[in-house]
């Protein structure tokens, strides 16, 4: 073993091993709302006249499980056009064809109306 391998594995056993014994049931992140919503994109999109097509304009994103002190930074403007810039980069990626007015709506179960009421 030479000296990289044996300060690699000492810096793991001192500091990654304390960490990874704790359990903490953490809300979603950001990258992980962001993830999620780029595959349900792409699994919506479909093949037609040879090219992807994705056909909404309006992608909606109902936040569950998330605590409400923290659905301010969810459901702020910048993330958003985060989210909006993320999902038209993934399909221009894919070779997907989009509505050039494509938007992400994020709400807290809250804000949503009901189904079937109006």
């Amino acid at each position: 073993m030479n000296l990289n391998e044996f300060l690699e594995k000492w810096g793991r056993t001192l500091f990654e091993a304390p960490l990874a014994s704790i359990q903490v049931q953490e809300p979603p992140e950001l990258a992980e709302v962001r993830l999620a919503l780029l595959d349900e994109a792409l699994a919506k999109s479909y093949r037609s006249g040879g090219r992807k097509v994705f056909p909404f304009d309006v992608l909606r994103v109902e936040l569950r499980g998330v605590e409400q002190s923290r659905y301010t930074v969810f459901t702020g403007r910048f993330f958003q056009r985060y989210l909006e810039q993320e999902v038209c980069e993934a399909l221009r990626f894919a070779g997907c064809r989009f509505p050039e007015d494509l938007r992400v709506e994020v709400h807290d179960p809250d804000s949503l109306p009901q189904r079937g009421t109006r």
